[in-house]
């Protein structure tokens, strides 16, 4: 775990991995892009981080997404 700044750094499983949604890929194939969707949210809360950092606007736009349906 590196700390700097005040937070945290906790590495995820997967963190390097398609979060699924690809431009028009989780249109195409959004059984396949769920799955990978699940796979690394399940990697990021196994971390207990309460913040998620991304530089990627479709990462952005998926994980949101996500949240926003499970309020």
């Amino acid at each position: 775990m590196l700390t700097g700044a005040g937070y945290d750094f906790r590495k995820a499983d997967y963190e390097t991995s398609c979060c699924g949604f690809g431009g028009t890929y989780s249109l195409k194939f959004p059984e396949i892009s769920k799955a990978q969707l699940n796979k690394k949210l399940n990697a990021v809360v196994s971390t207990g981080a309460e913040i998620l950092v991304t530089e990627c606007p479709g990462c952005i736009m998926q994980l949101r997404g996500v949240q926003i349906k499970q309020k």
